[in-house]
Protein backbone atom coordinates (compact mmCIF):
# COMPACT_ATOMS: atom_id res chain seq x y z
CA UNK A 1 0.00 0.00 0.00
CA UNK A 2 2.89 2.31 0.81
CA UNK A 3 3.88 1.92 -2.70
CA UNK A 4 0.90 2.93 -4.59
CA UNK A 5 0.15 6.06 -2.53
CA UNK A 6 4.03 7.02 -3.77
CA UNK A 7 3.10 6.49 -7.19
CA UNK A 8 -0.01 8.69 -7.21
CA UNK A 9 1.95 10.99 -5.74
CA UNK A 10 4.37 11.34 -8.14
CA UNK A 11 1.48 10.98 -11.24
CA UNK A 12 -0.16 14.36 -9.69
CA UNK A 13 3.38 16.10 -9.35
CA UNK A 14 4.24 15.91 -13.03
CA UNK A 15 0.50 16.54 -13.98
CA UNK A 16 0.66 19.86 -12.05
CA UNK A 17 4.31 20.87 -13.96
CA UNK A 18 2.43 20.23 -17.38
CA UNK A 19 0.24 23.22 -17.49
CA UNK A 20 3.33 25.97 -18.33
CA UNK A 21 2.65 29.58 -17.18
CA UNK A 22 3.81 32.72 -19.13
CA UNK A 23 2.92 36.20 -19.45
CA UNK A 24 3.82 39.51 -20.72
CA UNK A 25 5.39 42.69 -19.56
CA UNK A 26 3.30 45.27 -17.68
CA UNK A 27 2.70 48.53 -18.91
CA UNK A 28 4.43 47.48 -21.69
CA UNK A 29 3.78 47.82 -25.79
CA UNK A 30 4.50 45.23 -28.64
CA UNK A 31 4.13 42.41 -30.48
CA UNK A 32 2.91 39.02 -29.64
CA UNK A 33 5.61 36.98 -31.72
CA UNK A 34 8.19 39.27 -30.47
CA UNK A 35 10.32 37.72 -27.72
CA UNK A 36 10.85 40.75 -25.74
CA UNK A 37 7.31 41.00 -24.75
CA UNK A 38 7.51 37.97 -22.48
CA UNK A 39 9.00 37.83 -19.48
CA UNK A 40 10.44 34.30 -20.20
CA UNK A 41 12.23 36.03 -23.26
CA UNK A 42 10.63 33.40 -25.70
CA UNK A 43 7.13 33.74 -27.31
CA UNK A 44 4.63 31.16 -27.25
CA UNK A 45 4.11 31.22 -31.19
CA UNK A 46 0.81 31.37 -32.69
CA UNK A 47 -0.41 28.18 -31.79
CA UNK A 48 -0.91 27.34 -28.22
CA UNK A 49 -1.13 24.68 -26.40
CA UNK A 50 -1.06 23.60 -22.77
CA UNK A 51 0.02 26.56 -21.60
CA UNK A 52 -1.71 29.10 -19.13
CA UNK A 53 -1.09 32.94 -20.60
CA UNK A 54 -1.16 35.81 -18.33
CA UNK A 55 -1.73 38.79 -20.64
CA UNK A 56 -0.72 42.67 -19.39
CA UNK A 57 0.06 45.08 -21.34
CA UNK A 58 -1.05 46.67 -25.07
CA UNK A 59 -0.14 43.20 -27.41
CA UNK A 60 -0.54 43.11 -30.70
CA UNK A 61 -1.43 39.58 -32.71
CA UNK A 62 -0.87 40.23 -36.21
CA UNK A 63 -1.75 36.13 -37.65
CA UNK A 64 -4.43 33.98 -37.02
CA UNK A 65 -4.20 32.70 -33.72
CA UNK A 66 -5.73 29.48 -31.72
CA UNK A 67 -5.47 28.16 -27.85
CA UNK A 68 -5.89 24.77 -26.65
CA UNK A 69 -5.71 23.01 -23.06
CA UNK A 70 -5.07 25.91 -21.05
CA UNK A 71 -6.41 29.83 -19.84
CA UNK A 72 -6.05 33.08 -21.27
CA UNK A 73 -6.29 36.03 -18.87
CA UNK A 74 -6.37 39.53 -20.33
CA UNK A 75 -6.15 42.09 -18.27
CA UNK A 76 -5.28 45.26 -20.65
CA UNK A 77 -5.23 45.26 -24.09
CA UNK A 78 -4.90 42.70 -26.48
CA UNK A 79 -5.68 43.42 -30.73
CA UNK A 80 -6.15 40.46 -33.22
CA UNK A 81 -5.77 41.15 -36.49
CA UNK A 82 -6.07 37.85 -37.64
CA UNK A 83 -8.40 34.94 -36.75
CA UNK A 84 -9.06 34.18 -33.14
CA UNK A 85 -9.59 29.95 -32.05
CA UNK A 86 -10.53 28.42 -29.30
CA UNK A 87 -10.23 24.56 -28.89
CA UNK A 88 -11.18 22.21 -26.62
CA UNK A 89 -10.37 23.35 -23.42
CA UNK A 90 -8.87 26.49 -24.49
CA UNK A 91 -10.58 28.96 -21.94
CA UNK A 92 -10.68 32.93 -21.40
CA UNK A 93 -11.28 35.47 -18.66
CA UNK A 94 -11.16 38.87 -19.89
CA UNK A 95 -10.99 41.59 -16.67
CA UNK A 96 -12.74 44.37 -16.13
CA UNK A 97 -10.48 46.64 -17.69
CA UNK A 98 -9.51 44.11 -20.12
CA UNK A 99 -10.01 44.95 -23.92
CA UNK A 100 -9.79 42.16 -26.97
CA UNK A 101 -10.64 43.14 -29.95
CA UNK A 102 -10.68 40.40 -32.80
CA UNK A 103 -10.45 41.70 -36.50
CA UNK A 104 -11.39 38.34 -37.93
CA UNK A 105 -13.26 35.41 -37.42
CA UNK A 106 -14.19 34.19 -33.70
CA UNK A 107 -14.41 30.23 -33.30
CA UNK A 108 -14.63 28.09 -30.24
CA UNK A 109 -15.37 24.44 -29.68
CA UNK A 110 -16.18 21.95 -26.82
CA UNK A 111 -15.69 22.75 -23.17
CA UNK A 112 -14.72 26.05 -23.58
CA UNK A 113 -15.36 28.45 -20.45
CA UNK A 114 -15.39 32.43 -21.36
CA UNK A 115 -15.85 34.96 -18.60
CA UNK A 116 -15.91 38.85 -20.25
CA UNK A 117 -15.44 41.46 -17.96
CA UNK A 118 -14.32 44.11 -20.07
CA UNK A 119 -14.79 44.68 -23.66
CA UNK A 120 -14.57 41.81 -26.21
CA UNK A 121 -15.29 42.94 -29.70
CA UNK A 122 -15.41 40.36 -32.81
CA UNK A 123 -15.49 41.77 -36.74
CA UNK A 124 -15.97 38.85 -38.74
CA UNK A 125 -18.09 35.60 -37.99
CA UNK A 126 -18.87 34.45 -35.04
CA UNK A 127 -18.90 30.89 -34.25
CA UNK A 128 -19.87 28.44 -31.22
CA UNK A 129 -19.25 24.79 -32.28
CA UNK A 130 -20.18 21.37 -30.36
CA UNK A 131 -22.56 20.37 -28.16
CA UNK A 132 -25.12 23.50 -26.48
CA UNK A 133 -23.91 21.77 -23.11
CA UNK A 134 -20.83 21.83 -22.95
CA UNK A 135 -18.91 25.29 -21.86
CA UNK A 136 -20.23 28.40 -20.54
CA UNK A 137 -20.27 31.96 -21.83
CA UNK A 138 -20.40 34.62 -18.22
CA UNK A 139 -20.39 38.45 -19.37
CA UNK A 140 -20.68 41.46 -17.12
CA UNK A 141 -18.67 43.41 -19.76
CA UNK A 142 -19.42 44.85 -23.42
CA UNK A 143 -19.71 42.61 -26.39
CA UNK A 144 -19.93 43.55 -29.52
CA UNK A 145 -20.36 41.04 -32.58
CA UNK A 146 -20.72 42.01 -36.34
CA UNK A 147 -21.60 38.97 -37.79
CA UNK A 148 -24.97 39.38 -38.61
CA UNK A 149 -25.80 35.48 -38.37
CA UNK A 150 -23.61 34.59 -35.03
CA UNK A 151 -23.69 30.96 -33.96
CA UNK A 152 -23.95 30.93 -30.51
CA UNK A 153 -24.67 28.36 -28.36
CA UNK A 154 -28.49 28.07 -26.31
CA UNK A 155 -27.15 25.86 -23.05
CA UNK A 156 -27.69 27.09 -20.10
CA UNK A 157 -24.17 28.19 -19.81
CA UNK A 158 -24.47 30.56 -22.75
CA UNK A 159 -28.02 32.73 -20.90
CA UNK A 160 -25.75 35.87 -21.53
CA UNK A 161 -25.43 36.14 -24.78
CA UNK A 162 -28.67 35.31 -26.14
CA UNK A 163 -30.53 37.70 -28.32
CA UNK A 164 -34.48 37.63 -28.89
CA UNK A 165 -34.04 41.35 -30.30
CA UNK A 166 -31.03 42.44 -32.12
CA UNK A 167 -32.26 45.94 -31.82
CA UNK A 168 -32.76 46.01 -28.42
CA UNK A 169 -28.92 46.29 -27.05
CA UNK A 170 -28.20 46.01 -24.36
CA UNK A 171 -32.26 45.29 -22.56
CA UNK A 172 -33.17 42.28 -24.83
CA UNK A 173 -29.93 41.36 -26.14
CA UNK A 174 -26.80 40.07 -24.75
CA UNK A 175 -24.08 41.47 -27.41
CA UNK A 176 -24.20 44.60 -29.59
CA UNK A 177 -23.66 45.52 -32.84
CA UNK A 178 -21.62 47.62 -35.61
CA UNK A 179 -23.91 50.38 -34.48
CA UNK A 180 -24.17 49.64 -30.82
CA UNK A 181 -20.62 49.80 -30.36
CA UNK A 182 -20.31 53.84 -31.59
CA UNK A 183 -22.30 54.38 -28.37
CA UNK A 184 -19.57 53.15 -26.26
CA UNK A 185 -15.93 55.42 -25.22
CA UNK A 186 -14.18 52.51 -26.78
CA UNK A 187 -15.43 53.68 -30.48
CA UNK A 188 -12.66 56.40 -30.76
CA UNK A 189 -9.78 53.83 -29.99
CA UNK A 190 -11.58 51.59 -32.60
CA UNK A 191 -11.53 53.25 -35.18
CA UNK A 192 -8.20 54.41 -34.59
CA UNK A 193 -6.99 50.79 -34.81
CA UNK A 194 -8.85 49.59 -37.61
CA UNK A 195 -6.96 48.63 -41.20
CA UNK A 196 -8.44 48.51 -43.96
CA UNK A 197 -6.57 44.83 -44.78
CA UNK A 198 -9.27 43.55 -41.95
CA UNK A 199 -11.85 46.13 -42.42
CA UNK A 200 -15.59 43.83 -42.50
CA UNK A 201 -18.08 46.51 -42.92
CA UNK A 202 -19.77 46.98 -46.38
CA UNK A 203 -19.72 50.36 -48.06
CA UNK A 204 -23.28 52.20 -47.50
CA UNK A 205 -25.08 53.28 -50.44
CA UNK A 206 -27.45 55.81 -50.58
CA UNK A 207 -30.14 57.72 -52.90
CA UNK A 208 -30.88 54.56 -55.26
CA UNK A 209 -33.44 56.26 -57.72
CA UNK A 210 -36.88 54.50 -58.06
CA UNK A 211 -38.41 53.30 -61.47
CA UNK A 212 -38.53 55.49 -64.42
CA UNK A 213 -40.84 55.64 -66.42
CA UNK A 214 -40.42 57.62 -69.56
CA UNK A 215 -42.08 58.42 -72.99
CA UNK A 216 -40.78 57.74 -76.01
CA UNK A 217 -39.19 60.00 -78.77
CA UNK A 218 -41.50 61.80 -81.86
CA UNK A 219 -40.18 58.63 -83.24
CA UNK A 220 -41.44 56.27 -80.85
CA UNK A 221 -38.67 54.08 -80.87
CA UNK A 222 -36.17 55.31 -78.05
CA UNK A 223 -35.83 58.46 -75.80
CA UNK A 224 -32.74 59.47 -73.65
CA UNK A 225 -33.32 59.25 -69.96
CA UNK A 226 -31.33 60.75 -67.00
CA UNK A 227 -31.29 60.48 -63.01
CA UNK A 228 -29.03 61.55 -60.62
CA UNK A 229 -26.54 58.71 -59.76
CA UNK A 230 -26.55 57.33 -55.90
CA UNK A 231 -23.92 57.81 -53.34
CA UNK A 232 -21.46 55.32 -52.00
CA UNK A 233 -19.19 55.76 -48.67
CA UNK A 234 -16.90 53.29 -47.14
CA UNK A 235 -15.36 53.70 -43.83
CA UNK A 236 -12.03 52.98 -45.13
CA UNK A 237 -11.92 54.32 -48.56
CA UNK A 238 -14.74 57.08 -48.02
CA UNK A 239 -16.36 58.27 -50.87
CA UNK A 240 -16.23 55.98 -53.27
CA UNK A 241 -16.62 56.63 -57.06
CA UNK A 242 -17.83 54.34 -60.01
CA UNK A 243 -15.58 51.60 -61.49
CA UNK A 244 -18.04 49.55 -63.55
CA UNK A 245 -22.24 50.44 -64.37
CA UNK A 246 -24.03 49.13 -67.29
CA UNK A 247 -25.76 53.19 -68.20
CA UNK A 248 -24.41 56.94 -67.59
CA UNK A 249 -27.43 59.28 -66.88
CA UNK A 250 -28.37 60.57 -70.12
CA UNK A 251 -27.77 57.37 -72.06
CA UNK A 252 -30.69 56.72 -74.89
CA UNK A 253 -32.72 53.50 -74.16
CA UNK A 254 -34.83 51.57 -76.33
CA UNK A 255 -38.80 51.02 -75.61
CA UNK A 256 -39.50 48.33 -73.43
CA UNK A 257 -37.93 47.73 -70.36
CA UNK A 258 -34.21 48.07 -69.29
CA UNK A 259 -31.94 46.76 -66.21
CA UNK A 260 -29.74 49.72 -65.04
CA UNK A 261 -26.83 48.20 -62.73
Amino acid sequence: MKRIIIVIFVMLSAYSMAIAQEATYNNYTGDWIDDASWQDGSSPGYSVNGVNLDISGYITINDDFDFNNGLITIHDTVIVYGNFTLLNNGDLTLDAAGILIIFGDYLSYNQVQISTGGTFVVTGEFGMLGSDTQGSFDNSGSVYIFDDDPDIKTGDGYDDLQCPDPNDYPDNCGYGNVEDIEDNPINDFFEDIQTCDYDTQEPVISGCPADINQGTDVAGCNAAVTWTEPTAYDNCDGAMTYTTRSHAPGATFNAGTTTVT
